[in-house]
């Protein structure tokens, strides 16, 4: 079956629609009166069972793997362009399912028995929590499973909080103890010195520290520890471990924040197990066999509900070294069979097979651009990703860049343009799935078929939970909406209710009512419209916040409010595309201010638009905005790259802006829509065909 004879799921009769909404919407794969899936075998509904039944069934299989050091070398840092020693790695050494095991055990008892853990009062309950802050290793795993068999929390903390962020989350959740990578100890360090944290009391080193180390900590009031003397300490404690329950909280995943504070989600052990248990509902195809590599953050959701997924099955997870500019030479050393990674990666893969297929001459390029057609037209027939002849001439080369045994890709967190998957598909010859969801939601809410010719979608909605459309009347999104062909084709904000709901912010009551209504339905922000297969497509957000291709989420508002304050700069409308990387301005100028800046760097504006055309002018817009981003404290991806230059006011009659002075979002979009893509380099923005 292909292109749009895929049939993705269907709007149930058997419950009443109310006024504004669609009813809720169904995978194929579940009936109307079947009970949301939720556990993957009889039973088993926290990670402790799960991780417990791999180990009685796959005891001496291998588990969790990572590259042994042998040795140093001298190398230029491509980032900094310097030479410097670094480590070299050889192959991967690995730990079986019941060696993991009887480590995670021994830890959980040393956390127990030295009262590593923090406790605190939520919402009535107790809770225990341990914090980890450090990039993907074996150790962050074995930290994380200890913590799931003796019912402890996991806070995570990553590095694009900044410091701030990381105080915050420290402070509100009153982390006694983080187990914590080298690199990271100098933040806690700092934010210690200057007494914005208090409630740290030790560390526990993930991988390796120096004297020096231990002893500024020390200066601070901090304890260090290593995590496998810890371990060994263990061994020799005899107590029986608490044990969790479905509701349990595994974990809390901070979201980062865009207007304020980040929100601290908790996932219960069932939110995070159901996907997984969707997932084996749809056989998807996920086996004892496999072999996944481990790069992108556990700290984020998407990458710890794929390592609970498949430590459920018995499967080897293997850990990259720790530098993203080499995981090439992991891929190649590891060689796994999937491959779950995000769309920035994915562009760049597209990107650097593309520059490759166009620096062909002659017959070489000839032969790859028969094959790409074939193999595209093929896919869309009939959603075959193979080709017998043209991958054996062509695109095997391709494969051999992710270790050449991936059967299986998956990407997530943040849109993927069409042309870009559906080229990914044929040049990895393997099925290939679009997923969506949130933090919220446990990560994995929809997914594609493999079977499906037609990008341009995120599939339908997974049988662990169900879908429904509310009507925004004032975007003009509406759940009775038809497409050109008069075809019924329903577009409104996007909610969900189902299993992976999350159990509510940490100590933030009010914003968990804000998300969640009084019938348990989340509501998601994200605005999508169903196809008629049943399909979801994201087409645009309700709140003024959007996800570039990276996955970072941006408030352009709070941009526009800091860079409205350049002097030079009158009116202002930024834009930022899902498909996209880099946000883009929309700048009416301020005549004065620009002629008094002109005038102090004797640059001529007696012709005022022909300076506005002038690289003098660009290279002016572009200092002022450097300097106003370093005085907000913003990132590199929350200043404009490309600027359009417009002399014509926002104004209300003109119907960019409100009566209360707002830029009209959309209608700011609608009016510069070619001034917009021709920043892009013409390329299609989120919702295009």
């Amino acid at each position: 079956m292909g292109g749009s004879q895929v049939t993705y799921g269907y709007e149930r009769e058997d419950v009443p629609r109310k006024e504004g909404e669609t009813r809720p919407w169904r995978h194929i794969a579940l009936k109307p009166d079947e009970d949301l899936v939720c556990e993957v075998y009889p039973g088993v509904d926290t990670i402790k069972k799960s991780f417990l039944r791999s180990v009685e069934k796959f005891a001496h299989e291998d588990f969790l793997g990572k590259r042994e050091v042998t040795g140093t070398k001298i190398q230029v840092n491509p980032r900094t362009k310097k030479e410097e020693e670094v480590k070299t790695y050889g192959e991967y050494k690995w730990k079986n399912y019941k060696e993991v095991y009887d480590y995670c055990d021994s830890l959980a008892k040393k956390i127990y028995h030295q009262e590593l853990h923090s406790v605190v009062e939520e919402e009535d309950k107790e809770m225990r929590l341990i914090g980890i802050f450090g990039k993907n290793s074996m150790e962050w795993a074995i930290t994380d499973l200890a913590c799931a068999l003796g019912d402890i929390s996991v806070v995570t903390l990553y590095d694009t909080l900044g410091s701030d962020s990381t105080r915050y989350i420290v402070d509100q959740c009153q982390l006694k103890t983080i187990f914590i990578t080298r690199d990271k100890i100098k933040c806690l360090l700092q934010l210690a010195r200057d007494g914005k944290i208090d409630s740290v009391k030790n560390l526990v080193i993930l991988d390796e520290h120096t004297e020096e180390d231990a002893k500024e900590c020390d200066e601070v009031g901090i304890s260090v520890f290593e995590i496998y003397e810890l371990i060994e300490q263990g061994r020799e404690i005899k107590m029986k471990l608490p044990d969790p329950y479905r509701d349990s909280i595994y974990t809390i995943c901070y979201t980062s924040g865009t207007t304020g504070d980040p929100k601290g989600v908790k996932l219960s052990n069932i939110n995070v197990i159901c996907p997984g248990a969707g997932l084996i509902k749809i056989d998807v195809g996920l086996y004892q066999t496999d072999v996944h590599i481990s790069y992108l953050p556990l700290a984020h959701v998407l990458e710890r509900v794929v390592y609970v997924t498949l430590l459920g099955r018995g499967a080897k997870i293997g850990f990259y070294q720790g530098d993203i500019l080499k995981l090439k030479e992991d891929l190649a050393e590891l060689k796994p069979t999937i491959f779950v990674s995000v769309p920035r990666l994915f562009n760049r893969f597209y990107d650097g097979m593309m520059s490759k297929v166009n620096a062909l001459t002659g017959v070489k390029k000839k032969l790859a651009q028969l094959a790409i057609s074939r193999k595209t037209s093929r896919l869309k027939s009939s959603g075959t990703p193979t080709h017998m002849l043209y991958d054996k001439l062509v695109f095997n080369k391709f494969k051999e860049a992710i270790g050449g045994n991936v059967r299986l890709m998956v990407t997530g967190s943040a849109p993927i343009s069409k042309d870009v998957i559906n080229f990914l598909k044929i040049a990895f010859c393997c099925p290939f799935y679009e997923g969506y969801g949130q933090t919220e939601t446990a990560a994995g809410s929809c997914l594609t078929f493999s079977e499906d010719g037609e990008a341009g979608h995120v599939g339908g909605v997974l049988p662990h939970n169900e879908l429904k459309l509310i009507d925004i009347p004032e975007m003009d999104y509406l759940t009775t909406d038809v497409d050109e062909d008069g075809n019924p084709m329903p577009r409104g904000e996007i909610c969900f209710k189902g299993h992976s709901n999350f159990a509510g912010y940490f100590k933030q009551p009010e914003k968990t009512r804000d998300t969640v209504d009084e019938d348990g339905w989340i509501h998601t922000g994200d605005i999508g419209a169903i196809l008629p297969n049943g399909a979801l497509k994201i087409i645009d957000r309700k709140k003024n916040i959007f996800k570039l291709a990276q996955g970072e989420y941006i408030a352009p508002e709070k941009l526009e409010n800091q860079y409205n304050k350049i002097p030079i700069v009158k009116q202002l409308f930024i834009y930022g595309d899902s498909l996209q990387s880099e946000l883009v301005a929309i700048i009416v100028p301020d005549d004065d201010e620009v002629r008094k800046e002109a005038e102090q760097r004797d640059m001529d504006t007696s012709d005022i638009d022909e300076f506005y055309k002038s690289t003098e002018w660009l290279d002016l817009a572009k200092e002022k905005f450097n300097e106003s981003k370093k005085e907000a404290g913003f990132s590199g991806m929350e200043i404009p790259k490309k600027f359009f230059f417009t002399r014509e006011e926002f104004t209300i009659e003109g119907n960019l802006l409100t009566p209360t002075m707002k830029v009209k979002r959309n209608e700011a979009k609608i009016k510069y829509l070619n001034e917009i893509k021709e920043m892009y380099g013409g390329a299609k923005l989120q919702g295009e065909e």
